[in-house]
């Protein structure tokens, strides 16, 4: 038996992950298309294929349910083809046999959607949002125009007389007023802009700093030498209510309680959708093979069956989204996703304890 269930696993193993590859790609190719504008700025390549990359573990939260499901089928399907899963029922082997390779490699692709979702998913998204952050602004603030006023923002606009060679500029005027209580005019002979790390900053030489408060006009400053920061804060730095959902681990959702927030319900609905939606990987694949399994092979049908045990499982995939967007609304409807969960597992039990695939009278 053991030979036999290893190389059932030999058989799904290569399928399994294509199939999880290739779902995973086709979304990845359409996400970073999106992304060429950075190699069109001469981003330089290997910043470019980091980003694209961090892109990946978010698209297979979403994808790898899918991909294990088709590989699934495909895998059972060939064997079922070729006579091999008659020849080892004849030696004795159960569906319970045959499918407990499947269940072994479903759970352990469980435990690591389980680890995606909760971690690294989000630990990537932060990268990603930060990464792109830094180089919008490094564009920005490398393609400054002379003579006219070149706006980055409404609380940061610059103008610069004339273009020195590099980051230097003539006669330059800077206008921040990124803070609420006050803001600030600033004016120098020369001025440098240096790139540094996650910072863009400015360098005046001979210049007067003004500032301006509620109050009027300030006591000016002149200086010699003065460096300014006039980037915004990184994603890192910002407060949690400004960051995306994606970007929040596990049990920042899960802990997060501000009754006035208006996001509050959706972030539990996501921290609980995060959770149960990596039981699918374990869940409809076992689903879709039970139900093949049970159907009689044909020949001329075996794409028919196919599609029926792979419709079961979508019904599954449908219910569970559409009660996740009812607990974004009502999070005492969340519930429904375990649900769910526990439909399906109830209904795998069944359909596999069954002696007869009653799902041919439903899908006739």
């Amino acid at each position: 038996m053991r030979i036999l269930e290893s190389y059932l696993r030999k058989n799904l193993l290569n399928p399994l992950f294509l199939g999880i590859i290739v779902f995973t790609y086709m979304v990845w190719f359409m996400q970073i298309l999106k992304l060429i504008y950075l190699l069109e700025k001469h981003v330089n390549i290997l910043e470019f294929c980091i980003i694209s990359l961090s892109i990946i573990p978010t698209l297979l939260h979403s994808v790898m349910p899918f991909g294990v499901l088709i590989a699934s089928l495909y895998s059972y399907n060939n064997l079922k083809a070729n006579k091999e899963l008659v020849v080892m029922e004849s030696l004795g082997m159960s569906h319970k046999d045959l499918l407990k390779p499947s269940f072994k490699l479903c759970f352990i692709i469980f435990i690591i959607s389980m680890f995606n979702s909760a971690y690294l998913m989000p630990k990537t998204q932060r990268y990603l949002k930060d990464e792109l952050h830094r180089q919008k602004n490094s564009l920005v603030f490398g393609s400054i125009q002379e003579g006219v006023f070149n706006n980055f923002s409404n609380k940061l606009i610059l103008f610069v007389d004339k273009k020195l060679s590099g980051n230097k500029y003539s006669n330059i005027y800077l206008f921040d007023r990124r803070k609420w209580s006050s803001w600030f005019f600033y004016s120098a002979e020369l001025a440098e802009i240096k790139f540094e790390n996650d910072k863009v900053l400015i360098s005046f030489s001979n210049g007067i700093r003004q500032p301006y408060t509620s109050y009027g006009e300030d006591q000016a400053m002149k200086f010699d030498k003065f460096t300014l920061n006039i980037l915004d804060k990184n994603i890192e730095d910002r407060p949690f209510h400004r960051r995306n959902v994606y970007e929040l681990y596990l049990w920042e959702l899960l802990l997060y309680k501000n009754y006035t927030d208006d996001r509050s319900p959706k972030y539990l609905a996501e921290a609980h959708n995060r959770i149960s939606w990596p039981f699918m990987n374990l869940i409809l694949p076992m689903i879709a093979l039970i139900s093949f399994l049970k159907s009689d092979f044909n020949r001329k049908d075996y794409v028919k069956n196919i599609v029926k045990s792979f419709m079961v499982s979508i019904i599954f995939i449908i219910s569970h989204f559409a009660f996740y967007a009812l607990g974004q609304k009502d999070n005492n409807l969340i519930i429904l996703m375990y649900v769910n969960l526990l439909l399906a597992a109830l209904f795998a039990i069944s359909l596999l304890n069954s002696h007869k695939n009653y799902l041919t009278r439903i899908f006739r």
